[in-house]
């Protein structure tokens, strides 16, 4: 999705509903390979799709919501601080958002603008099959976690909605 996209999308939600309480960037990618493996075009995919989808919806949400406040929640990764293997790219982009998102909360929250991000671990979706399908790389990702369980996309849905919610405030 492109600025302009993003930009018109928030212009339609204001359209119809007149403003908007929350916005969430749930657009992602996963790229593992080791930086010297790693092209050009795939680095810059990364960039693109994961941080800079999350910047302009940054951008174009606070816009929409500096009269009445908000909330905008992204979506990071827990890869963005552990330092996994073959995750050099899309580490750096999930690392982007979680600076992202502390300077954002830091300049609009005098505006009423919550700006959080959620950095969950490997998540069963279909984007990630391929890793929870092998249980190598599941038992491993299972270790890490203490609940000792992959988790799943209600996980992930329950704690966006709990940010989202102005009573959490």
């Amino acid at each position: 999705m492109s600025f302009l996209e993003e930009h018109r999308a928030v212009q339609l939600a204001v359209e119809r509903f007149e403003k908007i309480d929350g916005v969430v960037n749930c657009i992602g990618s996963v790229l593992l390979k080791p930086a010297h493996l790693t092209t050009d075009k795939e680095w810059h995919d990364v960039l693109s799709t994961n941080l800079t989808s999350s910047f302009f919806l940054v951008r174009s949400a606070v816009k929409a919501m500096r009269q009445e406040g908000g909330s905008i929640v992204l979506i990071s990764s827990a890869a963005a601080q552990i330092g996994l293997a073959n995750h050099e790219a899309i580490a750096a982009a999930k690392a982007g958002i979680i600076g992202l998102t502390q300077s954002a909360a830091a300049t609009y929250a005098v505006r009423g603008i919550r700006v959080n991000a959620v950095a969950p671990g490997l998540v069963k979706s279909e984007m990630t099959r391929k890793l929870w399908d092998n249980e190598s790389v599941a038992g491993a990702s299972r270790q890490m976690h203490a609940l000792g369980r992959l988790g799943e996309p209600d996980d992930i849905a329950r704690a966006v909605l709990w940010l989202l919610n102005a009573e959490n405030n």
